[in-house]
């Protein structure tokens, strides 16, 4: 949850960016904007809602009771991912409209601004097979949409677009895994000089930060097999079958 905060904060600052006097700059902060929106939007409100499930399995039968607050959670959250566009219709956009507008520049300026947090990362020896799983990701992005958008061209329209929630995963977790980058890094250079509290804090964030590129991220291979392959099991299923 604390990755996608951090996305949604870089968000809003690309909205503050989009009006700036250099012309370069609020071009290609508006243009970042309109591809990071839905995922801030969908991906993010998914990702709350998942944070919500787990904290009343937690807490077991208390956790689903009104005396305790996380199914107040659960519930007020539970609008997320329908209001604005529900989020199978923001995963549409993203890869429908947003990644392919102005010929992929959204994506082109997201790549680049991984591709410089991953060298930045490189430079630590903690972080740099992190650094490494980043950049192979970022490459089966880019590979996975110059093929999604080669079928489309070809006519296959429907059949993409029947991926797109796995698409919506695939740079869902790619920018998470991105922010969660940055902040260990971060993390990592405070360390030596912080108190014994703040090193605990900064230890916590190294420590998810693997959990992420451990169980969250490699999920963007299974994303972009069915992306790149156009997989139609869902799209071919016949009403009379159910």
């Amino acid at each position: 949850v604390e990755g996608m905060q951090l996305l949604g904060f870089y968000a809003s600052m690309l909205v503050d960016q989009a009006h700036d006097p250099d012309p370069t700059v609020a071009r290609d902060s508006a243009t970042l904007l309109e591809l990071l929106t839905p995922i801030v939007k969908a991906f993010g409100s998914d990702t709350a809602l998942k944070a919500n499930e787990l904290a009343v399995q937690i807490l077991g039968g208390y956790g689903y009771t009104r005396e305790y607050p996380v199914e107040q959670c659960y519930r007020d959250n539970r609008i997320n991912p329908i209001h604005e566009g529900t989020n199978g219709i923001q995963a549409l956009d993203l890869l429908g409209r947003k990644v392919m507008q102005q010929g992929g520049a959204g994506l082109k300026l997201l790549l680049a601004e991984i591709g410089r947090e991953v060298d930045a990362a490189k430079a630590h020896a903690e972080l740099s097979a992190m650094a490494e799983q980043l950049a192979f990701a970022a490459q089966l992005a880019a590979r996975t949409t110059q093929a999604a958008a080669a079928r489309m061209q070809a006519g296959e329209v429907r059949a993409v677009l029947a991926n797109a929630q796995h698409y919506m995963t695939l740079l869902g977790q790619l920018t998470l895994a991105w922010c969660w980058l940055k902040m260990a890094r971060i993390a990592l250079a405070a360390l030596p000089s912080a108190h014994a509290a703040d090193a605990d804090f900064y230890r916590g964030k190294l420590q998810t930060c693997r959990f992420v590129f451990a169980t969250e991220l490699p999920q963007v291979e299974l994303a972009a097999r069915l992306v790149a392959s156009v997989d139609d099991s869902a799209l071919a299923m016949q009403g009379a079958w159910f």
